[in-house]
This record gives C-alpha cells, structure tokens and sequence, in this order.
C-alpha cells in the first residue's frame, strides 16, 4: 500500500472519529434532529458542488429509489442514533460501537446466508461483542436505563450499516461513489426535515462555535470522507480498505481525552481493544463462499 494511501485511510479515520466529538457539543444545544439533519445537508451539498465542478450527473430519475433507502438506512437513522447517543455516553463509546458494523457484517452472513462458520470466526465474533460488553460495563459511565438504550441505539446503527454496506455492494454497483454519496445524503435530509419542527435547537446557545462544529460535522465528517474513501476503496481493496474501523475508535478517544476531557478507563480501553481484535479475526477469516456473503463482509463504516 502506498504512503498517500495510508495517509488516506488515517484521514479517514480522524474524520470520522471527529464526528463523535462534534456530536458531543452540538446535540446538547440543537438537539438531534439538527444535529443529524443539518450534517447531511452540508455534506450532501459538499459532494454535489465537487460534482458540479466534476461535471458528474446524479441521474437522480433513474436512481432515486436507491437513494432514498440509502437515505434512511446508511445516514437519517443512524447519524440520528448516534447523535442521540451523543447526549448520554461519551464520545469512544459511540466509536467503540461503530466500529462493531463488521461484526454485524459476519453475523448477517451467518444468519441470514447460512453461511458455515469456522471456530476462528465464531472466536472473532465472540470476542468482538465481549468487548462492547465490558465497554459498556466497565467504562467511565455508570450504568442506567438511559445509557443503556442511547448505547443500544448505536449499535443498532452499525448494524443498519452493515445492512447497507450489503445493499450497496448488492443493487448499487451501476452508480458511481460521488452519485452515491450525494443523493444519499440528500435524501437523509429529507427523511428528517419533516422532525426539525418538531424539536428546537437552544437558540440562546447558539454561537459562533457551534456554528463552527455544524460546518465541521457536515464538512468534514460526512462530505469530505466519502470523497475521500470510495476511491480508496476502489485503489487497495475493500479489506484493506476496512481497517479504518480499527482506526475510528482510537482517534475518537484522542480527541474526546484532548477536547472534552473525556475520562479514558481501563475498562473502555480494554473494550476497545477486544472489540478491534475481534474485528481482525473475523476480516482475516478467509474468503466468503458465496458472493452474497462476499457482499456482507465488504461493508462501509460511517
């Protein structure tokens, strides 16, 4: 792999690790509505102006179906659980739960293709949800109904990610990552705009920061990542390609310890760690025998 690419892939992981930090400070002024739909609003808008520039089509006619369950399924649910979760768990639990859409990934392969599991696997597996066990009982967070369901609510995220990582490799091919990327996003901002009235943002809180960490959470945690890793992707492999997810985490610990004085337990640390060698395992646990397994391992994190 080349240094740009690696570069590339640590970008991407920063991003993306960033956005759990931005969640942090934005969702207790905004709310969650906002918050996820003012992200996908900027982010969309980022990667249809580098379309523009590109002179790239979006064949929104042709392709709006794709779009819209992608919408809902790949950023309008799971950017509002996360940042749902962002007004009850720290930062690195929010990471630590993301990074668990590979897991996800093998499980759906297993239950719903039958695929046959070997013992290295099932021991990858095993090991990965240990370690979202112990992060969510030995952390820096006492336990309570709250965290325990705003936490629940981030898993169920990576899952649906790993759902449409699936639908993507699957009935998306046709259409290129730019395409993808936009009308994705831009179909999110519209499953939630109807739940912005709903919900006000504390206006009297609102600054010239939390403007700042808006511009951010849309610029650089959804538009610029998406530009960004399909591309890799496509230059090193979807497995290679894949371990930014043990990145994610790390970086989302840095920056929660550095920016919110975050506490970073030996508990939460050794979730973590379990959880990322879980994720080894189960991605270098050989060749799937099937192409629609092939397709649930060749997931995308977000």
């Amino acid at each position: 792999m080349r240094a740009a690419d690696i570069w590339a892939l640590c970008a991407c992981a920063a991003m993306w690790g960033a956005s759990f930090i931005f969640m942090r400070v934005l969702a207790p002024v905004t709310g969650w509505v906002w918050a996820a739909d003012l992200r996908v609003i900027i982010g969309g808008a980022l990667i249809a102006v580098i379309m523009w520039i590109k002179n790239e089509p979006l064949a929104l006619r042709a392709d709006w179906k794709h779009f819209a369950l992608l919408g809902l399924i790949n950023s309008a649910i799971p950017f509002a659980l996360f940042a749902i979760a962002a007004l009850f768990v720290p930062a690195a639990y929010s990471a630590i739960a993301n990074a668990t859409a590979p897991l996800w990934s093998a499980l759906l392969a297993i239950l719903v293709f039958r695929e046959a599991i070997s013992f290295r696997r099932m021991f990858g597996l095993v090991l990965g949800i240990s370690g979202v066990a112990l992060t969510a009982g030995a952390g820096s967070v006492s336990l309570s109904s709250s965290m325990l369901l705003a936490f629940s609510g981030a898993l169920f995220a990576a899952l649906l990610y790993a759902i449409a990582g699936a639908y993507m490799k699957t009935y998306t091919k046709h259409i290129s990552p730019l395409a993808l990327g936009c009308g994705s996003q831009l179909f999110a901002a519209l499953w939630l705009l109807p739940l912005m009235p709903w919900q006000q943002p504390n206006w009297s809180q609102v600054d010239m920061r939390i403007l700042l960490y808006m511009l951010a959470a849309g610029v650089i945690s959804t538009g610029l990542p998406y530009v960004l890793y399909f591309p890799l992707m496509q230059r090193i492999g979807v497995t290679r390609a894949l371990t930014v997810t043990f990145l994610v985490p790390c970086f989302a610990f840095l920056f929660g310890y550095l920016f919110l004085n975050e506490t970073v337990t030996f508990g939460t640390i050794a979730g973590a760690a379990l959880v990322i060698g879980g994720l080894v395992i189960v991605l270098r646990g050989g060749s799937a025998p099937t192409s629609k397994v092939q397709v649930l391992q060749e997931d995308k994190v977000a």
